[in-house]
């Protein structure tokens, strides 16, 4: 188990922290670690050095937190901060991501629309991650 505040410090540590997603995390912190521990055992293999399988994994990841937002069981900051936990917690998932954030950015407009709507908000925020932080 972790705590908000070692989360929060381990994401600054490692640049992957926006001013948003911090106000998110004080906001949706136990219900993302919550569901963040549901949607690691929803998570296929991600295989040895296969691109294709971490990535599989990812979406399959993206597809259960989609589903939680869509039943109104999850809020969509809550699923973006369950994936940033799952970051910390699964040198698997970390792989997953690692590979997806390698590879997002330059998925073909034509595909992106196959997107799960998790995948996607996450592609939009890492984008902010190139502007600065401003805490409030």
């Amino acid at each position: 188990m972790i705590s908000k505040e070692t989360f929060i410090a381990w994401l600054y540590e490692h640049d992957k922290i926006t001013a948003d997603l911090e106000f998110d995390i004080h906001d949706c912190f136990d219900a993302a670690l919550g569901v963040s521990g549901e949607a690691l055992d929803a998570m296929p293999g991600i295989g040895i050095l296969s691109p294709r399988r971490r990535l599989e994994s990812f979406f399959a990841v993206c597809r259960f937190l989609d589903a939680k937002i869509n039943n109104g069981s999850l809020d969509p900051s809550a699923g973006l901060v369950a994936l940033n936990i799952l970051r910390f917690m699964s040198p698997a998932f970390r792989k997953a991501i690692s590979e997806f954030d390698h590879q997002g950015p330059d998925i073909p407009p034509e595909k992106r629309a196959t997107l799960p709507q998790i995948a996607w908000d996450y592609l939009e925020a890492n984008r902010d991650l190139s502007a600065p932080l401003v805490a409030g």
